[in-house]
């Protein structure tokens, strides 16, 4: 929703000195600090912590006292289902809350601690997607939507306490910009010097390149009037050849160090299927209280990758998943069970139940070591969702590739086969199999995946290393292996 060494240019900054000052974030440059799936981020700082979460399967919360650097701490939302679009973390009063949609309604859950046990998901009597709180200089409770809507909130802030109303209608962009849609969304507010602000998500998340934006309005009262800035798009792709494209749905905050920051989300250029990354850069204010990118407008931005979120090898030794997994499909995770250092993984009905990770490496190899009981299928592959994907599988003793479910090569008499791997070289997808893990065979076909992605199949996923089972059994994994690899 990963020591390091960051090489910027020919200067090398230690981790020890980073941790001490992001004053080291340099002018004109965005940092990728989560490469991948990671979408529609929502930041909150404690003190001189920060805690951070996307729209994933399970709310995924990541920790940083840099701003850089970030690791995984808890995954709250039990269910881990994968309909959990923009969600909304805060703090108040010592307690974390995370508003988030589902299916088009509300739903609000808060822990006194992060690891802790999580409220079980109430309803907050409020439809529609993006929540964005707000509390004003009184400690009215506000809650924002989609579509320029607004409602009051109960003091404890669980539940609407009058309906929504719109009181801002976006900012009027040319004409002429190529974009996907006006789709006014995601609002984030803060109070600024007698101000509260808003930034808000237009132009659509996906679809052409220039097409996503983050743009601010301001308003002396908690529920407008609202004025959009004249600094306005805050964050936009401006050719559809740069580096990151459809950038947009900005949250902004004070860091420790003084400095204001914005996270946004982007898409990695001919990379869509790898989803939309999280990037974070200084904002400035200027002397009439509006805000804007800190970068200079006639230089080009310069983009620094820090590797926090990719995939490790899991031999289930800990007596628990690694938190990268995302569960998904029926009876996930809650009929998951270890035994041993085995994950058991039961199905009992024809639909899929399936393990990914997140990757934004253009090539890797990812391998199970597993064993199969009863009559299911089973195997792992490159999924986009359950009625997308291309997945070595064993079915019935025997050995065949399923592409969205269906045959899609030859089918193989195999014996004692114990190992699956698959190969991705950039959009190149190929698969070997093995019993012992030392010798291997090659499955006669590949196969092209730049096409699964979410201009073509929807659904804002990602295409992600997966394990899966279908069918009447038991997928028992021994160890799951992840290596990126560079690829001729």
């Amino acid at each position: 929703m990963r020591v390091l060494l960051l090489l910027f240019g020919s200067v090398i900054f230690s981790l020890a000195a980073i941790g001490q000052d992001s004053s080291h974030f340099l002018p004109n440059t965005a940092y990728d600090i989560f490469p991948g799936d990671y979408a529609d981020p929502s930041i909150v700082r404690d003190g001189n912590d920060y805690y951070i979460t996307h729209s994933t399967s399970g709310l995924l919360i990541w920790h940083s006292t840099d701003l850089l650097h970030w690791t995984p701490v808890a995954r709250p939302l039990p269910g881990y289902s994968p309909d959990v679009w923009a969600p909304e973390l805060l703090i108040d009063k010592g307690r974390f809350y995370i508003y988030y949609p589902l299916k088009g309604k509300v739903f609000v859950i808060s822990a006194d601690s992060l690891k802790g046990v999580w409220s079980k998901p109430a309803y907050v009597g409020i439809d529609g997607i993006d929540p964005g709180i707000l509390t004003d200089e009184n400690g009215k409770r506000f809650i924002y939507m989609d579509a320029g809507r607004v409602a009051p909130l109960s003091k404890n802030g669980l539940k609407g306490s009058g309906p929504l109303r719109t009181v801002y209608s976006g900012w009027k962009y040319p004409e002429d910009w190529v974009v996907e849609c006006f789709c006014l969304e995601s609002p984030k507010l803060v109070f600024h010097e007698g101000y509260y602000h808003m930034i808000s998500a237009q132009g659509g998340t996906s679809g052409p390149g220039t097409s996503h934006m983050a743009v601010s309005a301001r308003s002396r009262t908690a529920e407008g009037p609202w004025e959009n800035s004249p600094y306005n798009p805050i964050v936009h792709t401006w050719k559809n050849t740069d580096e990151y494209t459809s950038k947009g749905h900005g949250t902004i905050f004070s860091a420790a160090d003084g400095y204001w920051y914005i996270v946004y989300h982007a898409y990695k250029n001919n990379e869509i299927s790898k989803g939309r990354h999280t990037l974070i850069e200084r904002i400035q204010w200027t002397t009439d209280n509006w805000f804007q990118l800190s970068s200079h407008p006639d230089t080009a931005t310069r983009y620094e990758v820090i590797k926090n979120t990719r995939p490790g090898s899991d031999t289930f030794s800990s007596g628990t998943p690694n938190l990268q997994w995302l569960f998904a499909g029926k009876g996930m995770p809650a009929n998951c069970r270890m035994s041993g250092n085995r994950l058991i993984v039961p199905s009992a009905d024809p639909s899929v139940k399936s393990l990914s990770v997140i990757t934004a490496d253009n090539s890797y190899t990812a391998s199970i070591q597993f064993k199969l009981s009863g009559d299911a299928t089973a195997g792992l592959g490159a999924f986009y969702n359950a009625s997308h994907y291309i997945a070595l599988s064993i079915r019935s003793g025997k050995l065949v590739v399923l592409r969205d479910g269906r045959d899609a090569g030859p089918v193989i008499e195999t014996r004692d086969l114990r190992f699956i791997k698959m190969r991705m070289n950039r959009s190149d997808l190929s698969f070997l199999y093995s019993s012992d893990g030392k010798i291997w065979k090659t499955y006669p076909n590949s196969f092209e995946v730049s096409g699964f992605q979410t201009n073509v199949l929807g659904d804002f996923g990602s295409l992600r290393p997966t394990m899966f089972i279908k069918g009447m059994g038991d997928l028992i994994v021994e160890a799951f292996h992840y290596n990126p690899e560079t690829i001729d």
